[in-house]
């Protein structure tokens, strides 16, 4: 098995004294000589990641490491010193965060504690961890995973089971014949109920979240074992006669109350394990903990056996770990919904490669030809979760509607890259949303500028990539428009001034042709996108005098996305075009909107075309579409389906449509296979 590896990988990364996840490119690293590398399939999201992004300072963390202690992966490369004959290239291995240095004279691996190593790796805690494409680790640290286990349930188990399995059965060494009291049934209790079935003892569950104690019900538990929520602790262990019985208490909450709880119901000479950490200071009875003989044990972590054991129960399916998977780039929101208590169980981030490898070309996910399907379900809001870690072009993005824009997708967690000739505002905006926005000056009638726009995009994107563009700059007849002017007739004609036409419809080609050709250097996987949205206008529907070369340029474009959505979709790649109405500028005097007002205009807000184009930006199955923005009157989203693009109605346009699609070969060129001519045309 030969595997071609990238130079650089993504990863989400802490970088000291922020808060929050960076993701950004990082080198590869090499196998170490006693160890593998290997490539992430999945890796487990933790509470543990914010308070890890929450700590200010430790002498010992990196000053920038990636994040991550749950993972799984597959072995890509094996160290030289590696002669373990249970482990070969593309084998799957469950990785251990914390295995420990090994050595005889560590007086914490030596004792059996290797996951309170200093010395060893940790993975995850202050050193490169699982949010990435790979990770190098000690064999120490990598457990062979059964067929049987998926990857995700591997990666929650090094730690969410991995950490209740140690605590429960070489800590507390909870036996067959014991009555034991569980507090908590989040991502570690669930699994903490589970190993307690298989032993064979009873167990009492209490948990604040009704869904929780039916889930238990689900696995087993009986509904006099079951706290119902409302009742206090000590009141529903008297009522159930169970009075100096409870052997062991497995407290996975860790708050004060649980705690004080424990020590009340805990039978003379039982045990009280402690695993969960809700508050960081616990109240501790001194007489009870004494006259009682109390045994507290703490526990932390797991170690190699343990996970080996593990992973044999969930194959066997006497474990069967609670975990969702969602995509490497939705991490920041996952742990925001995780630390926010609305996720149930575990999720797995499934690891998939952002790199773009080194070739000319990469083959995305093939789109279905264009064919009308009916309208887009505008009610439907836009998942900005799949705009994290995207890279976006919005030209003429420095004010009014484009400003909107870049706003809503840079705080939606994508990286955007504003092109506008307005440097003073450009700047501006981008340094407030920095470092999700970058401004480039950029008159976009000049090629070699929107070159540069593209380039920058690229290097500012954590995955080098380009995936969705917005073609928004324009100017409107308030420029001039010398269409509208009339010669002397007594005089020579004067040629006009198509500026209109230059920047709304040439430099919109500029960046269609530039924004083709860096798509489809986009990699292969689903995280990535190949989007191209133009910002039209309503006059494409009605007559607008005065409006001549405005009404032709936004005419034009639209006719650009009917005709490119024909053979797009060959190259992977959605267009759309998105139609304002009269929007609420700043450009304009209140006095002047008074008076439009007054005439029957009703004005949309910015904001709904920056969702309008997050919608069309966040569905991958949209492709050819014109969408209008309109007052909320209309549309109470803001915006709608213009549904005038395609003969729907039986009759001679439809007929023509038909026949033309049939007799014109509308395929794209490989130019470069022709040869061109020095002024650039094709060879014959």
């Amino acid at each position: 098995m030969t595997v071609t590896l990238p130079s650089t990988m993504t990863a989400w990364r802490k970088h000291k004294g922020n808060p929050t996840p960076v993701l950004e490119q990082v080198p590869v690293p090499d196998a170490p000589p006693s160890g593998f590398l290997v490539k992430l399939l999945a890796s487990g999201v933790c509470h543990s990641d914010q308070a890890l992004l929450d700590v200010e300072d430790r002498p010992h963390f990196d000053e920038r490491y990636t994040l991550g202690h749950e993972g799984c992966g597959e072995i890509v490369k094996i160290g030289d010193r590696v002669n373990d004959p249970r482990f070969h290239l593309g084998d799957r291995i469950a990785l251990l965060a914390v295995p420990g240095c090994g050595e005889a004279h560590c007086p914490d691996c030596s004792r059996d504690l290797s996951q309170l190593c200093p010395n060893g790796q940790h993975h995850g805690i202050g050193q490169d961890g699982f949010y990435a494409d790979y990770v190098a680790i000690d064999a120490r640290g990598a457990v062979p995973v059964p067929d049987a286990v998926s990857s995700a349930a591997a990666a929650v188990a090094t730690d969410a089971v991995n950490t209740a399995y140690h605590g429960i059965t070489r800590r507390a060494e909870v036996k067959k014949s014991e009555i034991v009291f569980l507090f908590g049934l989040g991502g570690l209790g669930f699994n903490a109920l589970q190993i307690v079935q298989s032993i064979g003892a009873r167990v009492i569950v209490s948990d604040l979240r009704q869904e929780k104690l039916d889930a238990a019900a689900e696995k087993g538990v009986s509904q006099m074992d079951i706290v119902p929520r409302g009742i206090s602790i000590p009141e529903f262990v008297s009522q159930q006669g169970l009075e100096g019985k409870i052997d062991t208490v497995l407290d996975f909450a860790g708050t004060n109350q649980t705690f004080r709880d424990a020590q009340q119901i805990v039978r003379r000479g039982g045990k009280i394990l402690c695993v969960g950490t809700l508050d960081r200071k616990n109240e501790l009875d001194m007489k009870i903990g004494i006259r009682k003989r109390l045994s507290i044990i703490f526990s932390y972590g797991g170690q190699y056996d343990d996970l080996v054991e593990v992973l044999d129960l969930i194959a066997k399916g006497v474990i069967q770990p609670q975990v969702e998977t969602k995509g490497f780039l939705e991490f920041p929101q996952v742990l925001k919904d995780l630390c926010d208590g609305k996720i149930k169980d575990r999720v797995a981030l499934t690891c998939q490669s952002c790199h773009i490898p080194e070739t000319e070309e990469t083959n995305m996910p093939p789109l279905p030809p264009y064919s009308y399907t009916g309208p887009v379900d505008c009610a439907i809001p836009p998942d900005k979760t799949k705009l994290v870690g995207k890279s976006v072009i919005i030209t003429g993005g420095a004010n009014g509607m484009g400003e909107a824009t870049v706003r809503a997708f840079a705080e939606a967690g994508a990286y955007v890259t504003i092109a506008d000739v307005n440097e003073g505002r450009g700047q501006e905006v981008a340094r407030e949303l920095s470092p999700n926005a970058q401004f480039v000056k950029c008159n976009i009638t000049s090629w070699d500028e929107q070159v540069r726009v593209f380039e920058a995009a690229i290097a500012n994107s954590p995955c080098k990539s380009c995936d969705i563009v917005i073609a928004n700059a324009g100017i409107s007849r308030a420029s001039g428009d010398d269409l509208w002017l009339l010669d002397d007739p007594s005089g020579p004609p004067v040629k006009p001034d198509l500026r209109i036409i230059d920047v709304n419809m040439t430099g919109s080609l500029y960046t269609w042709k530039l924004a083709v050709h860096y798509f489809r250097k986009q990699p292969d996987v689903p995280e990535r996108d190949r989007c191209f949205i133009i910002t039209g206008s309503m006059v494409t529907w009605i007559d607008s005098p005065a409006n001549w070369q405005y009404t032709c340029s936004k005419y034009g474009l639209r006719g650009l996305m009917r005709t490119a959505r024909r053979s797009s979709w060959e190259q992977g790649i959605r267009i759309n075009y998105v139609a304002p109405c009269y929007i609420k500028s700043a450009i304009r005097s209140p006095e002047y909107e008074a008076q439009l007002t007054s005439k029957g205009v009703e004005f949309a807000p910015q904001e709904d075309v920056a969702m309008c184009m997050m919608r069309l930006a966040t569905d991958q199955t949209i492709n050819g579409h014109s969408l209008m923005i309109t007052p909320k009157s209309v549309a109470k989203e803001g915006f709608m389906d213009a549904g005038l693009d395609d003969h729907v109605e039986e009759g001679y346009l439809k007929q023509t449509q038909e026949l033309q699609l049939r007799i014109i070969e509308d395929r794209w060129v490989p130019g470069w296979s022709k040869g061109r001519t020095a002024e650039g045309a094709l060879r014959n």
